[in-house]
């Protein structure tokens, strides 16, 4: 047998790893870049439904605790004496009470121990024990209180004062506000200390008048010394508007120098805590934009296109911002038997 001989000849020689050329490095970081912004609002767009669905949930857990307020203590939760005053743990419910609804519901979204703060110390003026414990009261936030879209829930600088507890540099705020009703009433019901141990026999700043004038145009869910039961709801639970996102100024997310978002949300009625529903544009909710509007009056939110807005009735809704005027008036009104939707 003839040996065969290999022909070697003509074959080919292996080959070796070639690096990248730099246009070729160039081109696929290009790709990779293409690639990226591409996908980046699709990426921030999951990401703001999933913080709007998470602020849909604080909605509903605060309406969930307003509605348990009602049952237990009969009324939804009251406003308080206006916007001087802070939450008094002593001071009981409804009228009695100078703190606001957030304040109201404390116990109700899992916050005792928020809301016993000051109980039962002595000493309502400058240098009394509850005074100075209240102080702790007005840093004491916490992540119900604030939509993840627009803020953390972390004590804010503020340049608010109250009649009932010291000064803080900083304050806690909430995004949420309650139904105020059509028409925007604010002020102060007394600045008398006097008020927390003799109530209701002390000084008021308003006058019998002025309080019948608030009892004759309030029409909401919830203002200064005011209580609202459910069986005066009678546009319907779920016609009427109960807390819903309030709009607030981006340029003051985190400075707290603006007239409607520089107060504790642990206060009486005032822009922080209340907004109101009226077919005047300045009432017309509105998403989060960079203007100089400091006295707003207004719901809204820093979601695109909608904010939500719990009912008396439980229900947590997304209310386009182009909302017909009339309807979203009406919304506002728990007895006005408007049309809605």
């Amino acid at each position: 047998m003839k040996n065969r001989r290999c022909n070697l000849h003509g074959r080919s020689h292996p080959m070796f790893g070639r690096a990248f050329t730099l246009v070729e490095l160039l081109v696929v970081i290009a790709i990779i870049g293409i690639l990226v912004a591409l996908l980046l609002p699709a990426v921030q767009a999951a990401r703001e439904a999933s913080r709007r669905t998470e602020c849909a949930n604080h909605l509903r857990q605060i309406a969930l605790g307003c509605l348990q307020h009602e049952e237990v203590h009969g009324i939804f939760p009251s406003n308080g004496w206006g916007y001087r005053w802070i939450g008094d743990p002593d001071m009981g419910y409804g009228k009695k009470q100078p703190g606001g609804w957030v304040y109201d519901i404390l116990e109700f979204v899992e916050q005792k121990n928020i809301r016993a703060i000051g109980s039962g110390l002595p000493g309502n003026g400058p240098g009394g024990e509850k005074y100075e414990a209240l102080k702790d009261l007005t840093v004491a936030a916490f992540p119900l209180m604030n939509c993840p879209s627009r803020r953390p829930a972390i004590p804010h600088p503020s340049i608010s004062n109250f009649v009932n507890t010291a000064s803080s540099e900083f304050q806690a705020k909430t995004d949420y506000a309650i139904n105020g009703g059509t028409a925007s009433l604010l002020w102060y019901a007394t600045d008398s200390l006097d008020c927390l141990t003799d109530y209701p026999d002390c000084t008021w700043t308003r006058t019998e008048e002025q309080f019948d004038d608030i009892k004759e145009d309030f029409d909401g869910i919830a203002t200064e010394l005011n209580e609202v039961k459910m069986n005066q709801v009678t546009d319907g639970s779920s016609h009427t508007l109960l807390v819903a996102e309030r709009w607030v100024n981006p340029e003051r997310y985190e400075s707290g120098y603006t007239e409607s978002d520089d107060f504790n949300m642990y206060g009486g009625n005032d822009f922080d805590t209340t907004r109101w529903t009226n077919e005047d544009p300045k009432f017309l909710p509105l998403q989060d934009t960079f203007n100089l509007e400091l006295s707003s009056f207004r719901f809204g939110s820093a979601h695109p296109g909608t904010l939500n807005a719990a009912f008396a009735d439980g229900s947590v809704r997304k209310i386009p911002y182009d909302i017909d005027p009339v309807v979203w008036q009406s919304y506002g009104s728990r007895g006005g038997e408007e049309i809605n939707q």
